[in-house]
Protein backbone atom coordinates (compact mmCIF):
# COMPACT_ATOMS: atom_id res chain seq x y z
CA UNK A 1 0.00 0.00 0.00
CA UNK A 2 1.52 3.36 -1.05
CA UNK A 3 1.56 6.03 1.99
CA UNK A 4 -0.95 9.19 1.36
CA UNK A 5 0.85 12.08 0.93
CA UNK A 6 0.11 14.58 3.25
CA UNK A 7 -1.14 18.04 2.10
CA UNK A 8 -0.32 21.51 3.74
CA UNK A 9 -2.71 23.94 1.75
CA UNK A 10 -0.84 27.58 0.67
CA UNK A 11 -4.62 29.22 1.04
CA UNK A 12 -8.51 28.52 1.75
CA UNK A 13 -11.13 30.84 2.71
CA UNK A 14 -12.84 28.28 5.14
CA UNK A 15 -12.95 31.50 7.87
CA UNK A 16 -15.08 33.52 5.23
CA UNK A 17 -17.50 30.84 4.57
CA UNK A 18 -18.06 30.43 8.35
CA UNK A 19 -18.57 34.14 8.75
CA UNK A 20 -20.82 33.95 6.14
CA UNK A 21 -22.92 30.54 6.84
CA UNK A 22 -26.19 31.14 7.31
CA UNK A 23 -26.16 28.51 9.97
CA UNK A 24 -27.28 28.34 13.63
CA UNK A 25 -23.78 27.04 14.61
CA UNK A 26 -20.84 27.85 12.02
CA UNK A 27 -18.36 26.02 14.01
CA UNK A 28 -20.26 23.02 14.70
CA UNK A 29 -20.89 22.73 11.29
CA UNK A 30 -17.01 22.89 10.89
CA UNK A 31 -16.17 20.62 13.58
CA UNK A 32 -18.74 18.27 12.07
CA UNK A 33 -19.22 18.83 8.49
CA UNK A 34 -21.81 19.27 6.72
CA UNK A 35 -23.49 17.92 2.42
CA UNK A 36 -21.05 20.56 0.92
CA UNK A 37 -18.41 22.84 2.28
CA UNK A 38 -15.25 24.62 1.16
CA UNK A 39 -13.12 22.82 3.98
CA UNK A 40 -14.35 20.94 7.40
CA UNK A 41 -12.53 18.61 9.87
CA UNK A 42 -14.30 15.32 8.81
CA UNK A 43 -13.27 15.96 5.20
CA UNK A 44 -9.29 16.77 5.95
CA UNK A 45 -8.59 13.50 7.29
CA UNK A 46 -9.60 11.07 4.39
CA UNK A 47 -7.88 13.93 1.90
CA UNK A 48 -4.81 13.89 4.06
CA UNK A 49 -5.34 17.29 4.40
CA UNK A 50 -2.87 17.82 7.24
CA UNK A 51 -3.03 22.45 7.61
CA UNK A 52 -2.92 24.94 5.71
CA UNK A 53 -3.15 28.49 5.76
CA UNK A 54 -6.01 29.73 6.86
CA UNK A 55 -7.40 33.66 5.17
CA UNK A 56 -8.92 36.09 7.19
CA UNK A 57 -10.74 38.70 4.43
CA UNK A 58 -12.45 41.64 4.58
CA UNK A 59 -15.11 41.62 1.51
CA UNK A 60 -16.04 44.36 -0.25
CA UNK A 61 -19.14 46.56 1.05
CA UNK A 62 -20.16 48.52 -2.28
CA UNK A 63 -19.42 47.40 -5.59
CA UNK A 64 -18.04 43.96 -5.30
CA UNK A 65 -16.52 41.90 -7.76
CA UNK A 66 -18.76 39.33 -9.77
CA UNK A 67 -16.56 36.71 -10.83
CA UNK A 68 -19.50 35.67 -13.17
CA UNK A 69 -17.98 38.05 -15.49
CA UNK A 70 -14.51 36.04 -15.32
CA UNK A 71 -15.47 33.45 -17.62
CA UNK A 72 -14.48 34.91 -21.12
CA UNK A 73 -11.35 34.57 -22.31
CA UNK A 74 -10.69 38.33 -21.87
CA UNK A 75 -12.05 40.62 -19.17
CA UNK A 76 -11.32 44.15 -17.39
CA UNK A 77 -13.20 44.11 -13.94
CA UNK A 78 -13.89 47.54 -12.09
CA UNK A 79 -11.59 47.05 -9.19
CA UNK A 80 -13.80 47.28 -6.16
CA UNK A 81 -13.61 50.79 -3.28
CA UNK A 82 -11.51 50.98 -0.90
CA UNK A 83 -12.48 49.90 2.79
CA UNK A 84 -12.19 52.41 5.58
CA UNK A 85 -10.36 51.13 8.50
CA UNK A 86 -14.09 51.12 10.05
CA UNK A 87 -15.26 48.28 7.13
CA UNK A 88 -12.21 46.41 6.80
CA UNK A 89 -11.29 45.25 10.28
CA UNK A 90 -15.16 43.54 11.76
CA UNK A 91 -15.13 40.76 9.87
CA UNK A 92 -11.38 40.03 10.77
CA UNK A 93 -12.39 40.43 14.32
CA UNK A 94 -14.97 37.96 13.84
CA UNK A 95 -13.01 35.19 11.84
CA UNK A 96 -10.32 35.18 14.43
CA UNK A 97 -13.19 34.46 16.80
CA UNK A 98 -14.89 32.00 15.07
CA UNK A 99 -11.27 30.42 14.26
CA UNK A 100 -10.95 30.90 18.42
CA UNK A 101 -14.20 29.12 18.79
CA UNK A 102 -13.38 26.11 16.64
CA UNK A 103 -10.01 25.83 18.59
CA UNK A 104 -11.51 25.50 22.31
CA UNK A 105 -14.15 23.11 20.88
CA UNK A 106 -11.86 21.02 18.68
CA UNK A 107 -10.81 19.24 21.78
CA UNK A 108 -7.11 19.41 20.41
CA UNK A 109 -8.40 18.62 17.08
CA UNK A 110 -7.33 21.73 15.47
CA UNK A 111 -4.60 23.81 16.42
CA UNK A 112 -3.21 27.57 15.94
CA UNK A 113 0.33 27.54 15.00
CA UNK A 114 2.85 30.47 15.01
CA UNK A 115 6.28 28.45 14.51
CA UNK A 116 7.23 25.32 12.13
CA UNK A 117 7.65 23.43 15.19
CA UNK A 118 4.01 23.76 16.02
CA UNK A 119 3.56 22.56 13.25
CA UNK A 120 5.57 19.64 13.02
CA UNK A 121 3.63 18.98 16.67
CA UNK A 122 0.27 19.53 15.42
CA UNK A 123 0.75 16.86 12.19
CA UNK A 124 2.56 14.58 14.74
CA UNK A 125 -0.59 14.44 17.01
CA UNK A 126 -3.08 14.29 14.20
CA UNK A 127 -4.51 17.91 14.48
CA UNK A 128 -5.59 20.20 11.52
CA UNK A 129 -2.61 22.78 11.77
CA UNK A 130 -4.10 26.04 11.36
CA UNK A 131 -1.48 29.46 10.41
CA UNK A 132 -3.31 32.60 10.02
CA UNK A 133 -2.81 34.38 7.16
CA UNK A 134 -4.43 38.21 5.77
CA UNK A 135 -5.87 38.38 2.54
CA UNK A 136 -4.90 42.48 2.04
CA UNK A 137 -3.49 44.84 4.50
CA UNK A 138 -7.01 47.03 4.50
CA UNK A 139 -7.85 46.77 8.45
CA UNK A 140 -4.16 47.71 8.95
CA UNK A 141 -3.15 51.31 9.94
CA UNK A 142 -0.83 53.37 8.92
CA UNK A 143 0.87 52.77 11.75
CA UNK A 144 1.08 48.98 12.02
CA UNK A 145 -1.25 49.28 15.33
CA UNK A 146 -3.41 46.63 14.42
CA UNK A 147 -0.12 44.53 12.83
CA UNK A 148 0.84 44.00 16.33
CA UNK A 149 -2.61 43.23 17.73
CA UNK A 150 -2.95 40.81 15.02
CA UNK A 151 0.45 39.09 15.46
CA UNK A 152 -0.27 38.87 19.02
CA UNK A 153 -3.46 36.92 18.16
CA UNK A 154 -1.02 34.71 15.91
CA UNK A 155 -0.99 36.05 12.72
CA UNK A 156 1.95 34.59 10.76
CA UNK A 157 1.51 35.40 6.67
CA UNK A 158 0.04 38.75 4.82
CA UNK A 159 -0.34 39.69 1.57
CA UNK A 160 -0.37 43.61 1.39
CA UNK A 161 -3.02 43.77 -1.12
CA UNK A 162 -5.89 42.16 -2.97
CA UNK A 163 -8.23 42.80 -5.76
CA UNK A 164 -8.47 46.29 -4.32
CA UNK A 165 -6.41 49.42 -3.43
CA UNK A 166 -4.91 50.16 0.17
CA UNK A 167 -2.77 52.23 1.79
CA UNK A 168 -0.12 49.87 1.15
CA UNK A 169 -0.53 49.60 -2.47
CA UNK A 170 -2.18 48.87 -5.75
CA UNK A 171 -4.43 46.14 -6.32
CA UNK A 172 -4.24 43.13 -8.56
CA UNK A 173 -6.68 44.05 -11.34
CA UNK A 174 -8.91 41.26 -12.63
CA UNK A 175 -7.92 41.37 -16.36
CA UNK A 176 -6.73 39.34 -19.24
CA UNK A 177 -5.04 39.21 -20.64
CA UNK A 178 -2.27 40.61 -18.71
CA UNK A 179 1.44 42.11 -20.45
CA UNK A 180 4.24 43.69 -19.48
CA UNK A 181 2.24 47.17 -20.95
CA UNK A 182 -0.02 46.81 -18.01
CA UNK A 183 2.17 45.70 -15.49
CA UNK A 184 2.12 49.38 -13.48
CA UNK A 185 -0.67 48.48 -11.73
CA UNK A 186 2.11 46.52 -10.05
CA UNK A 187 3.55 49.17 -7.08
CA UNK A 188 3.52 49.95 -3.34
CA UNK A 189 2.71 53.76 -2.00
CA UNK A 190 5.34 54.68 0.10
CA UNK A 191 3.57 53.60 2.95
CA UNK A 192 3.89 49.86 1.92
CA UNK A 193 7.41 50.49 1.16
CA UNK A 194 8.19 51.20 4.41
CA UNK A 195 5.80 48.32 5.81
CA UNK A 196 7.81 45.94 3.48
CA UNK A 197 11.65 47.41 4.37
CA UNK A 198 10.03 46.66 8.55
CA UNK A 199 8.84 43.20 7.45
CA UNK A 200 12.30 42.88 5.72
CA UNK A 201 14.28 43.55 8.41
CA UNK A 202 12.45 41.40 10.85
CA UNK A 203 13.16 38.50 8.46
CA UNK A 204 16.33 38.26 9.72
CA UNK A 205 17.29 35.45 7.19
CA UNK A 206 17.60 38.35 5.06
CA UNK A 207 21.02 39.58 6.10
CA UNK A 208 21.20 42.71 3.72
CA UNK A 209 18.29 44.69 1.52
CA UNK A 210 18.70 47.49 -0.36
CA UNK A 211 15.67 49.35 -1.28
CA UNK A 212 15.05 51.71 -4.72
CA UNK A 213 12.47 53.18 -6.21
CA UNK A 214 12.55 50.50 -8.51
CA UNK A 215 10.88 48.78 -5.86
CA UNK A 216 7.43 50.46 -6.66
CA UNK A 217 7.65 47.79 -9.39
CA UNK A 218 8.65 45.22 -7.11
CA UNK A 219 8.08 41.48 -7.48
CA UNK A 220 5.72 39.12 -6.01
CA UNK A 221 8.65 38.58 -3.24
CA UNK A 222 7.37 41.99 -1.81
CA UNK A 223 3.60 41.66 -2.64
CA UNK A 224 3.23 38.49 -1.09
CA UNK A 225 6.01 39.60 1.62
CA UNK A 226 5.34 36.93 4.51
CA UNK A 227 6.23 36.68 8.28
CA UNK A 228 8.28 33.65 8.65
CA UNK A 229 6.26 30.79 10.90
CA UNK A 230 9.90 30.72 12.45
CA UNK A 231 10.33 31.75 16.67
CA UNK A 232 11.29 35.60 16.27
CA UNK A 233 11.57 38.39 18.60
CA UNK A 234 9.13 41.50 18.41
CA UNK A 235 8.43 43.38 15.59
CA UNK A 236 11.49 46.01 14.89
CA UNK A 237 10.17 49.45 15.26
CA UNK A 238 8.50 51.56 12.35
CA UNK A 239 11.33 52.87 10.29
Amino acid sequence: MRTPIKTFDGHNDALLRLLRSTSDDPVGEFLGGGPKGHIDLPKAAPGHFVGGFFALYSPSVAAPIDFNNMTEESYALDMPPRLTLGEARPPIFAMIATLTRVIRRSNGRVALCTTSSDIEAAINRQSLAVILHLEGADAIDEDLHLLEVLYAAGLRSLGPVWSRNNIFGSGVPCLTPLSPPTMGWLRLSSCGLRWTVRLAMYLSSIPKLEISRSCRYCSAVFLCASIDVRDRGALPERM
